[in-house]
């Protein structure tokens, strides 16, 4: 569907500050506004565009499914691994996937979020030819996870209590992330 007119840049803007933080108060903050003044200049950019550009819920905003599968194909295309069916560990949600680098290789972030509210990101690099199996650590006062499979290195990190970090590897282990290398 054509634009009448273009989108002003007020809202361009303030989309892209709460597409980055999955927050409209973030980005209120970010942009010296109040959140509600975000929320309408999202809403006049999904008027103008004629399509949802976020999924609202009580004081969150998570990604549609269009942008969950952008995000993800461009991060598989980057590492050369699928992610675009890895599914959501139970109790997490997906917030942004994005390409970082690290020492001259892509490395390619996941993050989520616990019901809870606590940050998870799935970090997976380029490795060696050897799978190892999961281990855990803390740094930082984070409870980590770490695990190769054949050509990719793993880390999953967040939150204080080792146990929900433990079953979160083990089902991007043995489930989603296993089954997509």
């Amino acid at each position: 569907m054509p634009l009448s007119r273009m989108p002003s840049l007020s809202s361009l803007r303030a989309f892209e500050a709460a597409a980055r933080r999955l927050s409209f108060k973030d980005a209120a903050d970010e942009l010296s506004v109040t959140p509600g003044a975000i929320s309408q200049q999202v809403r006049s950019l999904e008027d103008d565009l004629g399509i949802s550009l976020f999924h609202r819920a009580t004081r969150s905003v998570s990604l549609t499914e269009a942008e969950r599968a952008a995000q993800l194909a461009e991060v598989s295309a980057a590492l050369g691994l699928d992610l675009t069916s890895v599914p959501d560990a139970e109790g997490l949600t997906l917030k942004r996937a994005q390409v970082l680098g690290f020492n001259g290789k892509p490395l390619v972030q996941l993050a989520y979020q616990r019901a809870d509210g606590t940050p998870v990101a799935l970090c997976i690099i380029p490795a060696g030819p050897d799978g190892k199996a999961v281990s855990m650590g803390v740094a930082q006062g984070m409870e980590l996870a770490r695990w190769n499979t054949p050509g990719f290195g793993f880390l999953l990190i967040g939150g204080q209590d080792q146990q929900p970090l433990r079953n979160e590897a083990d089902a991007f282990q043995s489930g989603s992330v296993g089954d997509a290398i």
